[in-house]
């Protein structure tokens, strides 16, 4: 495998979304406590209860539905927490609450250190981008509206396409089966947690793609095609030094 050799430049850039492009922790917190906030004043409910039922209730969802899009589904989870707290359906406060964690987290979150710079670089190399999340499509899309970078990617899919979340390498056969052969020569596949990287010599065996490697942001991940970096003016300089090849 030419992955080695990291002055390739991409044919392809793969890229994840949340907490990769954007800080999602500080969103997080800022959309659960709008939700709790919300709940606390419309039912008259204590806030350590409500927290502490709603990380119940998102744990429920996620180990009887599994890896799938709506395993992120804040609605399943309120609707879990309700039913927890034996507060009958409130379909309107539901809905609501729904709208009040998203409008928080979504009106917070702003694109890491150099993300437009590095979707620029790629724009100017015309290496083609695509966001390749978990989660529901129109929740990612609006994240991608607000962090400005619609005009700088030619693609997003989400584990809600594909029917399933990140952790095997369907997605990313699904997302490349969408590229020309030679869009798949060199991939990158960026992201910050160890499933953002499918099995590249697999990839590589199946004649998914010609080569590639995976670039995880600061995190441990021992495998041999892939790379660590710590912010996006990393991998801004990895390209321009394919430039001056």
């Amino acid at each position: 495998m030419a992955n080695s050799d990291l002055l390739i430049s991409p044919s392809l850039v793969v890229i994840d979304l949340d907490n990769t492009l954007y800080d999602y922790e500080p969103a997080n917190a800022r959309g659960l406590d709008a939700l709790v906030n919300y709940l606390c004043a419309e039912l008259r409910l204590e806030r350590p209860d409500v927290h502490f039922r709603y990380k119940q209730a998102r744990l429920a969802v996620k180990q009887r539905l599994g890896a799938v899009a709506s395993a992120h589904s804040r609605i399943l989870y309120l609707q879990e927490l309700f039913a927890l707290l034996q507060l009958g359906c409130h379909a309107s406060t539901i809905l609501q609450a729904e709208q009040a964690y998203w409008g928080a987290f979504i009106r917070g979150i702003q694109p890491m250190d150099g993300v437009v710079e590095f979707l620029l670089k790629c724009r100017s190399r015309n290496i083609p981008i695509v966001v390749a999340t978990n989660l529901t499509s129109s929740v990612q899309l609006r994240k991608v509206i607000r962090l400005d970078i619609e005009t700088l990617i030619d693609d997003l899919i989400s584990s809600e396409q594909v029917g399933i979340d990140k952790g095997n390498d369907e997605m990313f056969k699904f997302v490349l089966s969408r590229w020309p052969v030679h869009s798949r020569k060199y991939v990158w596949f960026i992201g910050d947690e160890p499933h953002d990287v499918p099995s590249i010599p697999h990839l590589i065996q199946e004649g998914t793609i010609e080569d590639g490697v995976g670039w995880i942001r600061s995190h441990t991940d021992n495998r041999e095609f892939v790379r660590r970096f710590t912010d996006f003016r990393h991998l801004i300089e990895m390209i321009r030094r394919t430039d001056d090849l």
